[in-house]
């Protein structure tokens, strides 16, 4: 090999392993917090994750940011990926806002409730860069996720899908973000949401006063 070729091949590894050193360095990694131990809980998800903590406050809770502080509906996971939308909206009900300029307790940890609709289809990137994000605005905070609710056998839920197949098909995609998520590392398990009854809905979704109570305390008893 030439003298040309030996820098070739020398310049060509450098800048393998340079990318290799950047890909890792932008890799989420979140902190450390064992299930339980407490402090303020922030959370980023939909609209039901909305009525969870809507019911989590209603029964006198306390260690999770209030909710009406920043927009939560029809948050699927795509759209917390791209900072400048979703993470900082309008001037007035924004996460960053809340966050970083409305002197709010800062978070012990964050989670992500995984939603979906009838038309998105996230994969484990769309996860990474949430958890990337999460990691801009509270650096060091440990990461939970969990699945938006189901439903009990033969109800579907309209906002998320097309059919009963379909709806399965949907929280498959869910459950398998999630497992990709933990197994690399960048989010611990969070609560196991309840099963909800046509009962404790207010309409094809979402929880009515008795469902969100119940979608709140699943929380209590996993964080508090």
């Amino acid at each position: 090999m030439t003298s040309g070729g030996v820098r070739g091949g020398r310049v060509t590894s450098f800048l393998l392993v340079t990318a290799l050193l950047v890909l890792v360095c932008w890799m989420p990694h979140p902190g450390e917090a064992s299930e339980g131990d407490g402090g303020m809980l922030g959370y980023i998800g939909c609209s039901m994750t909305r009525d969870t903590f809507l019911g989590y406050h209603q029964v006198g809770a306390t260690l999770a940011w209030p909710v009406g502080t920043y927009i939560l509906s029809e948050g699927v996971l795509g759209a917390w990926v791209v900072r400048g939308s979703r993470w900082r909206g309008d001037a007035r009900r924004n996460l960053e806002g809340y966050v970083q300029k409305r002197n709010a307790q800062p978070p012990d940890a964050v989670l992500i409730m995984v939603c979906l609709n009838k038309k998105t289809t996230p994969n484990i990137s769309t996860m990474q860069a949430v958890v990337g994000n999460i990691a801009h605005y509270s650096p060091g905070v440990p990461v939970y996720v969990t699945s938006q609710p189901r439903y009990t056998a033969g109800h579907l839920c309209q906002n998320l899908a097309t059919s009963l197949e379909h709806q399965e098909a949907r929280y498959a995609l869910i459950d398998q973000i999630i497992s990709q998520t933990i197994a690399n590392g960048w989010a611990r398990s969070g609560p196991v949401m309840p099963v909800l009854s046509p009962s404790q809905l207010r309409d094809s979704c979402h929880g009515n006063s008795t469902g969100q109570v119940v979608l709140g305390q699943a929380v209590i008893d996993w964080w508090g």
